[in-house]
């Protein structure tokens, strides 16, 4: 028996859900069926990278307090003349060997015994008479060491009495008595008259 059209409408709309479901699932799978815009790649971010310090180009290394010491030593009978720098007055240069633990130096006196090296340490202010002190013992104990090691045969160097004056000032030498006259080490703290700064200073020089 042939179903009559009331019949086939009403089977009709019973396979509907079956298709409306297999639609849905496929506009689940392909996007709902709509088209959408592709989202933008993601982009990493940049790795902030820091620069990193150039090392500071190595620098010849510092010279112990002792060679420096002999090297102007040896010079002295010549009047330090193979270490005399820019002119800065008459009868005065700059010297080319800076003693460790001052600043700078100069040659006073163009002919040993006249000649002296000096060197100009640290400067304190006049409240700072203690730091002065610590400079000047501390220096002094490596002059001590050094002056009495092997390498000053013949030279034979005696550590005189410290002297302490008014206001802080100090005074140490060592002297060699293989020389004629007398080669002289002499480390001081002295009073600027002026500033009332304390200053450090060593020198090498002829005994008075």
């Amino acid at each position: 028996m042939n179903p009559t059209g009331a019949e086939r409408a009403r089977g009709s709309r019973r396979r509907l859900p079956a298709r409306r479901i297999a639609c849905l699932l496929a506009l689940v799978a392909t996007g709902c069926g709509s088209p959408s815009e592709p989202l933008p790649p993601i982009e990493p971010r940049p790795v902030i990278v820091a620069p990193q310090p150039r090392p500071a180009p190595a620098g010849p290394p510092a010279r112990p307090l002792c060679g420096v010491l002999a090297s102007v030593a040896s010079n002295d009978a010549a009047g330090f003349s193979a270490l005399r720098g820019p002119r800065l007055a008459d009868q005065s240069w700059i010297g080319t060997e800076t003693l460790p633990g001052t600043r700078r130096c100069r040659i006073e006196g163009n002919a040993w015994p006249r000649a002296r090296y000096v060197c100009e340490g640290a400067v304190f202010a006049a409240e700072g008479r203690g730091r002065a002190k610590a400079e000047f013992e501390m220096l002094a104990r490596e002059i001590d060491r050094c002056l009495e090691s092997p390498i000053w045969f013949p030279r034979d160097w005696r550590r005189g009495e410290p002297f302490e004056f008014a206001m802080g000032e100090r005074l140490q030498a060592w002297t060699d008595g293989s020389t004629a006259p007398p080669s002289t080490v002499v480390l001081k703290v002295h009073q600027d008259l002026t500033s009332h700064d304390y200053r450090l200073q060593l020198a090498l020089e002829t005994a008075p």
